[in-house]
């Protein structure tokens, strides 16, 4: 959570480059808890606030950054797959 909300968030203000590095390592880390505990209450909760903020991010990065992370989000947030399924990753 500090590392979306600090460390990308925050940073996007004044460099948006960082920020944005930050929120997709954030995001690599949320899967390494997913790998470790599926049903973990905390990712729920997170993605229920922060899905559509996390799509209008993801708007903005590269395409192979787009595609990376629309794979990662639909497998460690299958509850909003209608969702990253939009994601334009072409």
């Amino acid at each position: 959570m500090y590392v979306y909300h600090r460390l990308g968030l925050d940073v996007m203000g004044n460099n948006t480059t960082i920020g944005k590095n930050q929120i997709k390592n954030s995001l690599f880390l949320l899967e390494k808890i997913y790998t470790k505990q599926k049903s973990s209450h905390l990712l729920q909760v997170f993605f229920e606030s922060k899905s559509e903020e996390i799509i209008k991010i993801i708007q903005g990065f590269s395409l192979e950054d787009k595609a990376l992370l629309k794979s990662y989000l639909i497998e460690i947030n299958p509850e909003n797959i209608y969702k990253y399924k939009k994601i334009k990753a072409t």
